[in-house]
């Protein structure tokens, strides 16, 4: 089977700026986990998580076909002292901007970037958003609230900064879409 690797945006400026050394072990790191799905007849979703040079390393590897081939998408969220992706600081900068009882949707913050195909790696920037940043502002397009474990919090601090939803329970983006 015919693949390809593909890494987001955020990965490559990570992997431009360190060592070749790091860069190797990150590369590896995700060829061999592809090498486990290698033959996987559907999407597939799989995440590693590794230390190399003090950074904290997440891989999600995301495999789908396209026009017969198999895409292996790879975006990397990296934690370290000094380290945040410039795509990264420009999401944060976007998300402080969001004034109370207003949300935007990652897609809308990533057209905004002049990345109108970077929702994915928005929500990546949103996963380890800054604890100061009004993060449940942020939402998908059609209002649903996200979080996993943290969507009921995200919708009670949405309902006391006076958003308001619809009887399916998505956030009113008509009246609350900055």
């Amino acid at each position: 089977m015919k693949y390809s690797v593909r890494y987001s945006r955020a990965a490559e400026e990570f992997l431009e700026g360190q060592s070749k050394v790091v860069r190797m072990r990150i590369i590896d790191a995700v060829e061999n986990m592809h090498g486990d799905i290698k033959g996987f007849g559907g999407p597939f979703l799989s995440t590693l998580k590794l230390t190399i040079s003090g950074f904290r390393i997440l891989i999600e590897h995301n495999a789908y076909y396209a026009a017969g081939e198999k895409i292996v998408y790879v975006v990397i969220a990296i934690k370290g002292e000094n380290y945040m992706s410039p795509f990264f600081q420009q999401v944060y900068a976007v998300v402080a901007q969001i004034p109370k009882g207003k949300v935007m949707a990652y897609g809308q913050i990533a057209h905004e970037l002049g990345r109108p195909r970077a929702a994915r790696e928005v929500g990546w920037a949103m996963k380890h958003c800054p604890e100061h940043l009004p993060w449940q502002r942020v939402v998908k397009a059609d209002g649903a609230v996200t979080g996993g474990q943290y969507s009921d919090l995200r919708r009670q601090l949405l309902v006391e900064e006076g958003v308001t939803f619809l009887d399916d329970g998505r956030v009113d983006m008509k009246a609350h879409q900055l």
